[in-house]
């Protein structure tokens, strides 16, 4: 396995108010088996976060298996609490595919309003 640490920001929508206190967690999976659930390879939680309307900065470190293979990014903002996907939550909404062979210091992951 590969060690890696991915890096960038999250951004919002046009127009998000401000908040605080929600919680940021990002997951990578393995996606390479057709047919099969998505594998968590890494996932970090951030708690008492505020958005002041500025991205967010995120850092993950990640075990990416030498072989390569097929790896999606996500997001999910909890404004509410809770452990699932609520209204008022942010969540990525298109895939971010991502590979050890790419640059992962500066990536650039777009949220939208549940």
């Amino acid at each position: 396995m590969a060690k890696t640490q991915v890096r960038g920001e999250v951004v919002f929508p046009a127009g998000t108010p401000s908040f605080g206190g929600a919680e940021m967690i990002i997951r990578i999976e393995d996606v390479g088996l057709l047919g099969m659930p998505a594998q968590v390879i890494s996932e970090k939680n951030a708690s008492n976060i505020a958005y002041q309307g500025a991205p967010l900065s995120f850092s993950v470190d990640s075990d990416f298996p030498e072989s390569g293979g097929s790896y999606n990014l996500s997001v999910h903002i909890r404004t509410r609490g809770g452990s699932d996907i609520n209204k008022g939550d942010f969540i990525t909404k298109r895939g971010y595919s991502i590979s050890s062979n790419d640059r992962l210091d500066n990536l650039r992951i777009e949220v939208e309003v549940v």
